[in-house]
């Protein structure tokens, strides 16, 4: 028998036998991470950048983007491309959020210019009908992240146009044109969302907008807020400039 000790030489090879076990063992936890679960671990998967749910293939994503791009730039009459290519580089441009510093990294940052240039081009083809996931995915973006109201009021009212009986996107967009200053276009948003609303709502929602119209002209406690998540400003080269306002 192997594991008989007293023959000759036999206990050498169990020795052995043990010692490459060992390794065997050893290597499969520092190498591959085996025991940690869900192929969490391992020095491979450091090195390669695997076994993470979290990593993000940028790589994958901008390939993506770039065939959406292809496909719109050789359709420009065709909205649904269009559509398709705006919804590509969104996606791809939010994955870039620092949460930490609530800057975008440079990679998110142009795909986000490249999602509202589409968006913008996408909006002047006059979609029949609009698709409101892209165009609310799209006010959401020039709100918190590109900081720009007067491009995230032009999606609200979109939206708004396309939903004439709903109360909830005019009280979204007078609040959005008070604060990007579009005063006269809120008051006209305020009025529309009052004459929507239910008889025993509209003094409640009447008090509402006010607040908001004079919170946004700097007459209750100063200005309306500003985003706190922005893209960083980019250099010609394309890359995130480090300067923070």
């Amino acid at each position: 028998m192997l594991f008989d000790l007293r023959g000759r030489g036999r206990r050498r090879t169990v020795q052995l036998i043990y010692l490459f076990l060992a390794l065997l063992m050893g290597g499969g936890l520092v190498l591959f991470g085996v025991g940690t679960g869900a192929n969490q671990g391992g020095l491979l998967n450091a090195l390669t950048g695997g076994g993470g749910s979290s990593s993000i293939n940028t790589t994958s994503l901008a390939k993506s983007v770039a065939t959406a791009q292809a496909q719109a730039a050789a359709a420009p009459q065709d909205a649904a491309a269009w559509d398709n290519y705006a919804h590509s580089a969104a996606t791809a441009g939010q994955t870039g959020l620092n949460p930490s510093t609530g800057r975008y990294s440079a990679f998110a940052a142009a795909q986000l210019q490249q999602a509202s240039a589409a968006w913008q081009h996408y909006l002047s083809l006059k979609p029949t009908p609009l698709d409101l996931e892209l165009a609310q995915e799209m006010s959401a973006i020039y709100q918190s992240a590109l900081n720009d109201l007067p491009q995230a009021v032009k999606a609200q009212e979109a939206i708004a146009q396309a939903s004439p009986g709903d109360a909830a996107q005019f009280i979204l967009l007078a609040r959005l044109a008070y604060a990007a200053k579009q005063t006269r276009k809120g008051d006209l948003a305020a009025q529309k969302a009052l004459a929507l609303s239910a008889p025993f709502n509209r003094p409640a929602l009447r008090t509402e907008l006010a607040a908001a119209k004079k919170q946004a002209s700097g007459g209750a406690n100063g200005s309306a807020a500003t985003p706190t998540t922005t893209v960083p400003p980019t250099t010609a080269s394309g890359k995130a400039s480090t300067h923070k306002p």
